[in-house]
């Protein structure tokens, strides 16, 4: 009953170009996912097709658990650590010593910004409505 659950969500076109595919691999039968074709294209869109089924189902579940579950962008995360940090532990209900901080550990890491352009060169249209679940532009 104690347990906090914080979902980290990282952009699903971002994820299309992750070389660690190891989920999708072992768990996109689980939803159906339809990995017809040879294409790059068919590839890229089984991707975001996974990206959005698991990551709908880990919110639809965790909302069941009001104060117990949260979500936060990895991209948003990356840009302001300590502020997201400390967002998500409101949404949770949790405390800290946020002055005991070591900020010089908190930089941005502006990888979201370097992946941008392959981003825009994406399909989205099947995965919009978990991209404006997640408050991602598209």
């Amino acid at each position: 009953p104690d347990l906090r659950y914080l979902h980290l969500v990282r952009h699903g076109g971002a994820m299309v170009y992750s070389s660690n595919q190891r989920q999708f691999d072992l768990h996109s039968h689980h939803w159906s996912i339809a990995r017809a074709g040879d294409t790059d294209s068919d590839l890229v869109q089984a991707r975001l097709a996974f990206w959005a089924a698991s990551n709908l189902q880990a919110s639809h579940i965790g909302e069941r658990y009001p104060g117990q579950y949260a979500w936060l962008q990895y991209e948003a995360f990356c840009e302001e650590p300590l502020e997201q940090m400390q967002q998500a532990f409101k949404k949770l209900g949790l405390e800290a010593d946020w002055h005991k901080t070591d900020q010089s550990l908190l930089q941005p890491s502006g990888r979201e910004r370097r992946q941008a352009g392959a981003i825009a060169g994406l399909d989205l249209t099947a995965v919009r409505p978990a991209l404006k679940k997640y408050g991602y532009s598209c």
